[in-house]
């Protein structure tokens, strides 16, 4: 039987608190963050768009984002962090919701661009 994935965490946007994300909707999370379409994602994951409409719903929810356009800049900015500015505005939302909270070395990947 393969291994099921690590489920990563990702700070909630309001208070920097880390939440474990499942990691279907961590790989959506993902692709918001590189730009990509509803449909764009579902061909990719193999899933219907109402389930990546599902996956956003959630993520939302579980990262206290108020839209779909915040979600999208939040994945941004935390899947490209080894980009200046990037890093620079992540770190001040995150210091600004919880001052005594940071974005461990570990949760951070590099940037494609």
């Amino acid at each position: 039987m393969p291994k099921k994935p690590n489920s990563p965490t990702i700070p909630r946007y309001t208070d920097g608190v880390p939440v474990t994300i499942p990691p279907r909707e961590a790989e959506c999370f993902r692709y918001c963050g590189d730009g990509l379409t509803t449909w764009e994602m579902a061909r990719i994951m193999n899933v219907k768009e109402k389930t990546i409409a599902s996956f956003k719903a959630r993520l939302k929810d579980r990262l206290d984002l108020e839209s779909t356009a915040k979600m999208i800049h939040y994945a941004t900015l935390y899947f490209h962090l080894e980009c200046d500015n990037a890093q620079r505005s992540l770190r001040k939302i995150i210091e600004t919701a919880s001052p005594n909270t940071s974005v461990p070395r570990s949760e951070q990947s590099t940037c494609a661009c």
